[in-house]
């Protein structure tokens, strides 16, 4: 792991401290990246707002909270730092996502890349999320508000890690 960095250049594979400003933070994963967003997971194991090496790979292994696209917005200005590097997961954590193709009046799923379509199944246009960005501001307020120093909103639902199939097991690798 490497150390601490307040650098813009986040990539796959970082760790990030998002403070709950108490003193600790929440680690998340960056797993894979967009053109225009990052794909994060949270984890539920609150370190320290500096955590060491040892807490930010027991954070790893710890259960999944969050998981979402999200922008590299609270890295620049500092407020969301990089604790370390270690390759990611994508085969167990990287999503395919559903999509509506109104010309063909049907759904398909996608890979996380949008490099592989196919028609989705009805099972799987009810199981596999949509593509949805959202602003690392909700994110760093659902991750507090879980650990009951915010608001819970219940918009925040929509940001929880649920195991749906991956882009590697609907269409290899």
């Amino acid at each position: 792991m490497s150390g601490q960095s307040t650098t813009n250049d986040v990539k796959p594979g970082d760790f990030l401290a998002i403070p709950l400003g108490d003193g600790r933070a929440d680690i998340a994963h960056v797993v894979d990246q967009t053109t225009r967003a990052l794909y994060v997971v949270v984890f539920d194991c609150p370190v320290s707002a500096s955590p060491t090496p040892e807490e930010v790979a027991r954070a790893r292994t710890a259960t999944p909270l969050f998981a979402t696209l999200t922008f590299d917005a609270r890295v620049r200005p500092g407020m969301w730092t990089i604790v370390g590097s270690s390759p990611p997961d994508p085969d167990h954590f990287l999503p395919a996502f559903t999509y509506a193709a109104a010309e063909t009046n049907g759904v398909w799923v996608t890979d996380f890349h949008d490099s592989r379509q196919r028609p989705a199944t009805e099972d799987e246009s009810k199981s596999i999320p949509r593509r949805t960005i959202r602003s690392p501001m909700v994110l760093e307020q659902a991750v507090r508000a879980h650990e009951d120093l915010a608001p819970w909103l219940p918009a925040f639902e929509e940001l929880r890690y649920r195991p749906t199939p991956t882009s590697r097991q609907l269409f290899g690798p």
